[in-house]
């Protein structure tokens, strides 16, 4: 409260209208569709691991460095103009790294190549794997799973397998979505006992028949709400004033 009489806020908005038609059950990344931030389309050299900052690739302006002090998040509202997305359940990421154009079209392992390393929330802890679609696929339900290092700095970790959306195929689609089977969620499921990830070390699809191609990226989540619910949840997150950064 201080700090807030001090004058030390900020508050910035967003808005985002997607290019594409989304479906219901269908979790998608909003960072790709047009709007306020720009787009990421997540275009870097394939395979190999590329950090991502607000200065430099763009995203929700929360301010500047302003260390020694340390920024939390205050309060989150949203709204949508119409009635078929007035429920979302959505998720406010942070975006650390990225490897790009996994082809769908190879059962070969794909090796992604470290040459860049996290920049923030270094040691992995709470890191997550997301899969987005970044060139349609078939829809011929094929698995995957990734081969990664978690956050005690342990590589040769394992995911179960996940397969690949059969339900839509659009442009920034979760590519875990999935109706039925394996891998219905967000964040793919990590090895047991792994709680992070502090980068990539390949990809394996299954069967390798599909065409399209899909993005890893690692996020840290720092807040989960539902747009048809905001009330509840902003006054839980004002509560807890979630540390985001410095």
């Amino acid at each position: 409260m201080d700090a807030e009489l001090a004058g030390q806020v900020n508050r910035f908005s967003f808005r985002k209208v997607p290019a594409v038609v989304t479906g219901q059950g269908t979790w998608y990344d909003y960072s790709m569709a047009p709007g306020n931030p720009s787009p990421q389309y997540y275009a870097a050299t394939p395979l190999t691991a590329q950090t991502l900052s607000r200065s430099a690739d763009g995203g929700l302006q929360h301010g500047g460095n302003v260390s020694p002090a340390t920024k939390y998040l205050r309060r989150i509202s949203m709204s949508c103009v119409t009635a078929g997305g007035a429920v979302q359940r959505m998720y406010l990421l942070d975006y650390l790294l990225f490897y790009p154009f996994v082809d769908m079209g190879t059962p070969d392992s794909q090796a992604m190549v470290n040459t860049q390393v996290l920049t923030r929330y270094t040691d992995g802890e709470g890191v997550q794997m997301m899969a987005v679609l970044v060139a349609p696929h078939g829809l011929v339900g094929d698995s995957f799973f990734v081969t990664y290092t978690n956050q005690d700095g342990t590589a040769g970790r394992v995911t179960p397998l996940h397969t690949m959306s059969t339900a839509i195929a659009v442009n920034g689609t979760i590519l875990t979505t999935q109706q039925a089977g394996i891998g219905r969620a967000a964040f793919m499921t990590l090895q047991s006992g792994d709680r992070g990830v502090r980068s990539i070390q390949s990809v394996q699809c299954t069967a390798g028949t599909d065409v399209g191609l899909f993005t890893m990226v690692l996020v840290k989540p720092l807040a989960a709400f539902l747009s048809g619910k905001l009330r509840r949840q902003l006054k839980r997150i004002s509560s807890l004033m979630r540390r985001i950064c410095r």
